[in-house]
């Protein structure tokens, strides 16, 4: 189950980069469009590590 979370979150960052990439169509956005989604992935692991320790009751 939470590895079909994983794969469906990577697959989604993948659209999201790849959408980036034509739509700013210059290499010098390549950058920060790698730094939106490493942001974006960030946010989506607290979120994930944050559910799983409300579950378990440390948080």
């Amino acid at each position: 189950m939470i590895n079909q979370k994983i794969i469906l979150i990577q697959k989604t960052a993948r659209r999201i980069h790849n959408t980036l990439r034509l739509l700013a169509g210059q290499h010098n956005f390549l950058p920060l469009s790698q730094f939106l989604l490493g942001a974006l992935l960030f946010l989506i692991a607290l979120e994930q590590i944050k559910k799983k320790d409300s579950r378990i009751g440390f948080i």
